[in-house]
């Protein structure tokens, strides 16, 4: 029953974190995929006009699977400690799987702050 509740909780997880990137929605509707006048312009199939944008969009894109991943290494980080029946050498595997997982998860999000900080400094 233990099993079954934690599969529920982490797909729920996962979901309410997939759920705020907007990840599947229409792309926005400034130009995006349309020809200009001219008969040889090709349309945008990435919808950025710059390489700010670009890059804002693979570090929300890598932070939103981050974010999945981390859940799932931290409850198997929890199952390796849960399982290890009393044996020292597993507790601290598991330990050091959740602590790997949240620093990895904190140089994810500081993704964001790093490239405001670029950004200010090159004045774009």
């Amino acid at each position: 029953m233990k099993k079954i509740l934690l599969t529920i909780f982490s797909f729920a997880i996962t979901n309410i974190a997939l759920a705020q990137t907007g990840i599947g929605s229409n792309p926005p509707s400034g130009g995006c995929g349309k020809q200009g006048t001219d008969p040889l312009s090709l349309p945008n199939p990435l919808c950025v006009s710059n390489i700010t944008e670009l890059l804002d969009n693979i570090v929300g894109f890598l932070l939103t699977i981050s974010v999945a991943i981390a859940t799932i290494m931290v409850i198997f980080g929890a199952f390796q400690i849960l399982t290890s029946a009393g044996n020292e050498e597993k507790v601290a595997r598991g330990k050091k799987t959740i602590f790997y997982t949240v620093i990895g998860l904190a140089i994810m999000l500081l993704f964001r702050v790093i490239i405001a900080l670029i950004q200010r400094l090159v004045g774009v």
